[in-house]
């Protein structure tokens, strides 16, 4: 038997697969050949899903720690303890002593909402705002546009440039790398923007090589081009923007020798970038590295400005592309109206999480509650976020797997592979398909579904949570939809696509309060910066080299390098090797006040940065370790990139 499913990784492609089932089991994960986005390839960390749902390692039964060792108990006794908890910390403190952190590990829509809707129904209680991930870039779009709307990957033939801007598909999104390279072969100039000489830059017909955390000041040096070549159409940006004369007035303010010198760039190279855009349509992807610094959401409005004065936004092979949210506009998420129980809610920023746990002294956390989620892993500065998380009177996690954050819980509760359980999947990167996955095989125990878990400790505590199957539960869901011809029985059987035009803004009507766009924004100033500016250059203070921890090929985070032996790789150019003394498989250690990592040296190029891949666990030399946990200007991203760390031999 054959099953049709989409990828639940937290990716841009949400690439769809045939699961071939042969007596209970599953025997193979194939890419599904026929499908529009998905067209017969996927990345090894898709493929994977098989590996995952047979793993030795995988954890089958709960664990309970007693007197700091784990021990094993049933999934009845964990549904006790963790009702038994709720039950009396909410009693005893409110709602709000309980914490749940949450990412996109799982990006399934009822093993989200499901929790969402409990803690609601519980009466709300500490949740976190800003992220790890793409929040500085999506609130600058936000204020920009009103949200993030991305152009198809078909719309690529369209461009006469290709710009993929801290953005390396190669790695990432491979069926945008596969759409970039037939724009080249149609073509389209690629141009890759990154400090690191990464797999996509080796594929670009350009690479350009700014400093990290300089992208602001690039892109104001082009649009000041722009205004150099007097290439502005003024009746248009009057037409469809607010308040643009302030912007550019500002614009015209700062020195090119201010961006000469933060960018490290000639004037060749802006003259280069502004006539590429001059020449539209062309298509701007941005990625979400460069806005893991402390000017990050400022750098997303420069690059929108940018697009938007160039004439690249809705029309045909254009775009500022970052992300393309469509189906949290259009899906009931909460269908049985639980957000009216939600009397209490506190929030903390993520890269605050330490200081959030040790200051609330008159009403503290006392338990919480981890899913689709490794925090102890992902978060910066992460040893001072493990003191603070075993302060938690009680920590429960639900993985497959027993990750760092798992280690350091007191209670571990195994959840259902995604081949185990039934579920709607989107994506709000690039993927514009809506997706119903069905179960494949059964998990070992119904309870490692946390749907079930959760309406098995719902009945305990006697609190309104919707006591119907996942399929009802995922039909409420749709409702929405069905006037566009969406039934549960079409996501099963047909290819769905509500994306409502392949060129978003065509019409040039945004969803901001002035439905224009915004070059002032109230959204915006409410962070403290209403319009779009060059930021305060960082220093390097006591430390010599910027870290910057990009993702890797083989893995999401820290999901797919269990089996992984050995320590970290950094990445150091032969100017740093030749000023340290160091080569190829030399054993370093990396450090700064935060702590240290041994490392691996590999010699590579003239990157003038130090890198290491993220995604390395406790036991090989987390780079959290040493992060920063700042966060950037505008939507409360946190700063990996402002990391500043030295190398020395290890003795």
């Amino acid at each position: 038997m054959e099953f049709k499913r989409a990828c639940t990784l937290d990716c841009f492609d949400l690439c769809t697969y045939v699961a071939k089932v042969d007596e209970n089991k599953v025997v193979s994960i194939k890419p599904d050949k026929n499908h529009p986005y998905t067209k017969g390839f996927m990345c090894s960390k898709g493929m994977k899903h098989l590996d995952r749902l047979y793993d030795k390692n995988r954890l089958k039964t709960p664990l309970l720690k007693v007197d700091g060792k784990f021990e094993e108990i049933s999934f009845e006794e964990a549904v006790n303890i963790f009702a038994d908890k709720i039950t009396k910390y909410t009693s005893q403190y409110g709602s709000t002593s309980i914490l749940r952190y949450s990412e996109s590990g799982d990006s399934s829509v009822m093993k989200s909402i499901a929790w969402e809707h409990f803690f609601n129904y519980l009466g709300g209680i500490t949740t976190s705002k800003g992220g790890t991930c793409w929040a500085a870039g999506m609130e600058a779009q936000k204020c920009d546009f009103g949200g993030a709307l991305g152009h198809s990957l078909e719309d690529l033939l369209n461009s006469n440039a290709v710009i993929l801007w801290g953005r390396n598909p190669a790695n990432t999104s491979v069926h945008l790398m596969k759409a970039v390279l037939d724009a080249q072969k149609n073509g389209a100039t690629i141009i890759t923007i990154d400090p690191i000489s990464t797999e996509t830059a080796k594929k670009s017909d350009y690479h350009i090589k700014p400093k990290p955390g300089s992208d602001d000041a690039l892109a104001i040096g082009i649009i000041k081009k722009l205004l150099f070549k007097d290439k502005l159409d003024y009746q248009y940006i009057d037409k469809y923007s607010h308040k643009a004369n302030e912007f550019i007035d500002y614009i015209k303010s700062i020195d090119m020798k201010i961006i000469y010198d933060r960018t490290s760039l000639s004037e060749e190279t802006f003259d280069f970038l502004a006539d590429i855009y001059i020449n539209s349509p062309c298509a701007t992807y941005i990625g979400y590295g460069m806005q893991k610094y402390n000017n990050g959401g400022n750098s997303v409005r420069l690059i929108d400005a940018l697009c938007f004065l160039s004439k690249n936004i809705g029309v045909e092979g254009a775009g500022a592309n970052y992300a393309n949210r469509i189906y949290p506009l259009l899906l009931n998420l909460d269908p049985f109206k639980s957000e009216k129980y939600k009397k209490n809610e506190r929030e903390f920023f993520v890269n605050e999480f330490a200081d959030f746990i040790k200051a609330q002294v008159e009403e503290p956390v006392k338990m919480a509650i981890i899913s689709t989620a490794n925090p102890m892993s992902q978060f910066a500065d992460v040893l001072k976020s493990h003191q603070a998380f075993i302060s938690i009177d009680f920590t429960v996690t639900f993985d497959m797997f027993m990750t760092d954050t798992a280690n350091l819980s007191d209670l571990v509760i195994p959840c259902s592979n995604t081949l185990e359980t039934e579920d709607l999947i989107y994506s709000s990167m690039n993927s514009p398909y809506l997706n119903y996955n069905a179960k494949v095989v059964e998990p070992d125990n119904i309870l490692m579904d946390e749907f079930e878990f959760i309406k098995a400790v719902s009945k305990l505590i006697g609190i309104d949570f919707s006591d119907i199957p996942k399929e009802d539960y995922i039909n409420a869901v749709i409702e929405s939809v069905k006037s566009q011809g969406v039934t549960l029985e079409s996501l099963k059987n047909d290819y769905v696509n509500l994306q409502a035009s392949s060129v978003p803004y065509k019409d040039l009507i945004f969803q901001t309060p002035s439905m224009k766009y915004e070059f002032y924004s109230e959204r915006a100033k409410a962070w403290g910066y209403p319009m779009a500016m060059l930021q305060k250059n960082t220093e390097l203070a006591k430390y010599p080299y910027r870290l910057i921890t990009p993702h890797r090929k083989d893995s999401l985070f820290s999901q797919h390098l269990f089996d992984y032996e050995g320590i970290p790789v950094v990445y150091i150019s032969e100017k740093i090797a030749n000023e340290k003394e160091l080569k190829n498989e030399d054993i370093v250690i990396v450090r700064n006040d935060k702590g240290s990592i041994e490392a691996k040296v590999r010699v590579q190029g003239d990157d003038e940065v130090v890198y290491i891949y993220t995604g390395y666990h406790q036991k090989h030399g987390n780079p959290n370790i040493l992060t920063s946990s700042e966060s950037s200007d505008i939507g409360g991203q946190v700063s990996y990139h402002e990391t500043f760390i030295d190398i020395e031999m290890k003795k």
